[in-house]
């Protein structure tokens, strides 16, 4: 019973998905976010969890087989299940609460496209408004340090 309630509490808070560029399982920690190539301990896979499935179907088919009533024998194998694979502890996750941080995700991803367009806007206008094609100026933290390091490097020599 203590292996069958570990095993459930790792498969409660561990994942298997498959990583589409190498067609490999991984495991997730859906409380830690922690991922792992190779299962953590008392960890049931797919497999396994098929077998221990099949075991009880053909334990709930022999308890009928033997005269149990289908409902008794029905409320047996689900008690077995559930102490197996008990549901999450607590409550499940607040929706409304994801909904409003996807919200304010939202408006932020609106107010930086809307920058971000002001910003190209205003590139554009500097460079339509210039009378000749150089290049712009060089800011002026630069521009202060700009000749003395050109001259050095070999440059506006003439």
């Amino acid at each position: 019973a203590d292996a069958s309630l570990r095993m459930a509490a790792v498969n409660l808070a561990w994942l298997e998905a498959l990583d589409v560029s190498s067609l490999k399982f991984y495991y997730v920690n859906t409380q830690t976010h922690e991922t792992a190539w190779e299962p953590p301990g008392a960890f049931m896979d797919r497999k396994q969890l098929f077998v221990a499935h099949q075991s009880l179907c053909a334990e709930l088919q022999g308890m009928e087989a033997e005269g149990a009533s289908p409902a008794l024998a029905e409320e047996s194998f689900l008690a077995r299940v559930r102490a197996r694979f008990p549901p999450p502890p607590g409550p499940p996750p607040n929706t409304s609460a994801l909904q409003q941080q996807l919200t304010r995700l939202e408006l932020e991803n609106s107010a930086l496209r809307n920058e971000l367009a002001a910003l190209k806007a205003a590139g554009d206008g500097r460079a339509s408004t210039s009378s000749s094609d150089a290049p712009p100026p060089l800011p002026a933290h630069i521009a202060s340090r700009g000749a003395a390091c050109a001259v050095a490097a070999g440059g506006w020599a003439k």
